[in-house]
């Protein structure tokens, strides 16, 4: 038992150094991106929030999920949204994208060339280990994004890191304030660590898996995903299917030095260092759509009439102008969601083309 405890430790031990690694190598060399994303609890902040709830206030509340990240050479980023959006890998992804956007906006602001190695930090959970994020990474290979991409989770009950401390002095800002409406919640967000956080309102995300399930690139199935805590993503050069004549191939294989793979749960487990997976079976056409909102139950719905009513009963005068509308508009927003108004209008997709790498990754 104890030596199960100590080797337990070495690893998360190792996986914190890799990260430590991981973020020096993207502050010293312009080729790499380093990345670190984590969810916050959400109860710190549902709406409505006060220094000390009172009494009226009870179980009824709008919740706000804050998703946080970290990207060495371009800052600390919180997207704030509705239950409406949910909480899944397609969010996790559209994180990630727009991540690599702000990156390439900033090193086309100064003139500087887009990295060409990914490193992602995670956590644990089962939304961050899906088929749908592995097709999305082949993908940024795929398209020559990135030469290599390296995932890394934190191992459970070890998984606080920089960008929690972030969460934790959001809170402590929090504590002193006020907030009616997500728009003061983020406002707050700003100002809360050093350097300042950009913010955002996520109403909309991309339907990757939908992309990928339609143009049939994402594999069934994809054995010891679960159990591993350290992937790599790049081109391999292998044998053709049929082999003949010594003929090869490019893929891009996903690969774990930590388990190796299975090519069907039957086989037994064994060490294969060098070899992957081959997750993304091809290049995806056209453009993904939005996905659909995720509409509030009779719960949810009967939550936020009872706190309109009693923002009107003890605000008084105080609840009007701009902060009425916003709970008002709250209502309507949900219901024409519940009425099937449920594919966000206007969405914009950012094309990895734009990112300008034609030739890297060969």
């Amino acid at each position: 038992m104890i030596a199960a405890r100590e080797k337990h430790l070495r690893e998360a031990a190792n996986e914190r150094r890799k990260y430590r690694s991981h973020q020096e190598k993207a502050r010293k060399d312009k080729k790499y991106m380093c990345m670190i994303i984590d969810g916050m609890t959400q109860k710190t902040t549902s709406l409505p929030h006060f220094e000390r709830d009172p009494a009226w206030v009870g179980k009824d509340e709008l919740g706000v999920h804050v998703i946080g990240s970290i990207i060495e050479d371009c800052g600390i980023h919180m997207e704030f949204s509705y239950k409406n959006v949910g909480d899944n890998t397609n969010v996790l992804i559209d994180n990630i994208h727009k991540g690599i956007q702000r990156m390439h906006d900033s090193r086309t602001a100064k003139k500087e060339r887009f990295p060409e190695v990914l490193y992602l930090q995670l956590d644990n959970v089962y939304h961050n280990k899906s088929k749908n994020l592995y097709t999305y990474l082949s993908y940024l290979v795929d398209r020559n994004v990135f030469r290599k991409v390296k995932v890394n989770y934190l191992l459970v009950g070890h998984t606080h890191e920089i960008i929690d401390q972030v969460f934790s002095r959001y809170s402590v800002a929090l504590r002193r304030k006020m907030c009616l409406d997500i728009t003061s919640l983020m406002e707050v967000a700003k100002t809360c660590y050093t350097p300042n956080p950009t913010v955002e309102h996520v109403q909309q995300v991309t339907n990757w898996f939908e992309w990928f399930l339609w143009n049939n690139s994402l594999r069934k199935s994809t054995c010891d995903l679960t159990w591993n805590h350290a992937f790599r993503i790049k081109r391999y050069v292998v044998p053709t299917e049929d082999g003949e004549d010594g003929e090869t191939e490019e893929k891009v294989l996903v690969h774990s030095k930590t388990l190796g793979w299975r090519s069907s749960r039957e086989e037994p487990k064994m060490w294969r260092p060098k070899e992957g997976q081959q997750v993304l079976l091809r290049t995806p056409l056209g453009t993904p759509r939005a996905q659909k909102l995720i509409a509030f139950d009779d719960r949810d719905f009967e939550s936020l009439e009872k706190l309109t009513k009693n923002f009107e009963l003890q605000l008084g005068t105080g609840f009007s102008g701009s902060l009425k509308s916003y709970w008002l508009q709250q209502i309507l927003y949900q219901e024409a969601i519940r009425d099937g108004d449920n594919r966000p209008d206007g969405f914009e997709f950012f094309t990895l083309q734009e990112c300008g790498r034609s030739t890297q990754g060969k």
